[in-house]
């Protein structure tokens, strides 16, 4: 362990995090090392590069045992591919909480496929399954004043889709961190999660004690979603049915139900 993780440990942090950790290379070209002058060449410098792979994964492993050890909490940044997610279920055992920068792919990144949301979001249901977390970080292309609400929708309404014991949201401008932004939607009573996400009239949902959330992930696909009852959405609004643009969400709340009363017990 480094100097500076030594002196915050001795300190009482209770947590230490880790950027970038990733089984590709992407932007980093990890090829070596200069030692005593002279250039070792470790690895290939391109992609899925086992040598590389096993070297990251030997190196989570020794290191998640030894924060653990002294009851420390392991956070990773890794920069996962949805094509390949079967590299980044190898790391998450060596961590207690995914930390992810490309959020549910909407904002400064470009938007997701279907099968990378679809991976994204099996990657989030995966960790909770190992009681693991996770931390959903959602940039958008303007400063987070400027930020819409149907860009709040979507991400919150994928949010939920996946939430699990430990699991957290952020919605920022681009790289504005090292601040604290709130908005009245993060305190919707939407209650405790009834089942997982499954899949009605074409769109995702998930049910809760006190709501609903819906998701489209098409990019070209608007849907007409009727409801069995009445709904609020977050702003105030009655809803009896939902048209979801393509790559668009919605968090419903507080049903007024129009089913009979043995119906509605099953849909509380």
């Amino acid at each position: 362990m480094t100097k500076t993780m030594t002196v915050a440990i001795q300190q009482g942090y209770p947590g230490i995090t880790f950027d970038n950790v990733t089984l590709f290379y992407n932007f980093f070209n990890r090829c070596g090392i200069w030692k005593n002058g002279t250039w070792v060449q470790q690895f290939t410098g391109g992609n899925n590069d086992a040598v590389y792979i096993d070297a990251v994964l030997n190196w989570a492993r020794w290191m998640y045992n030894r924060l653990h050890a002294l009851g420390i909490v392991v956070t990773m940044n890794p920069s996962y591919d949805q094509h390949h997610p079967e590299l980044t279920n190898k790391l998450t055992p060596f961590l207690d909480l995914l930390s992810s920068e490309k959020g549910f792919g909407i904002g400064t990144f470009k938007p997701f496929s279907y099968d990378e949301w679809f991976s994204t979001i099996k990657i989030f249901q995966g960790l909770d399954a190992q009681g693991k977390g996770f931390v959903s970080i959602n940039q958008m292309p303007v400063p987070f004043e400027q930020v819409t609400k149907q860009q709040k929708q979507w991400v919150l309404a994928n949010y939920l889709l996946v939430k699990g014991n430990h699991s957290y949201v952020s919605i920022t401008g681009e790289q504005e961190y090292g601040t604290i932004f709130t908005t009245p939607e993060y305190s919707a009573p939407i209650g405790r999660a009834l089942n997982e996400m499954y899949v009605l009239q074409g769109v995702y949902m998930r049910d809760f004690s006190n709501g609903k959330t819906i998701v489209n992930p098409s990019h070209d696909k608007s849907l007409i979603i009727k409801l069995l009852g009445v709904y609020r959405d977050l702003y105030g609004n009655s809803v009896s049915s939902v048209t979801l643009k393509p790559l668009s969400g919605m968090v419903l709340l507080g049903k007024k139900s129009s089913v009979s009363p043995v119906l509605n017990l099953l849909l509380e």
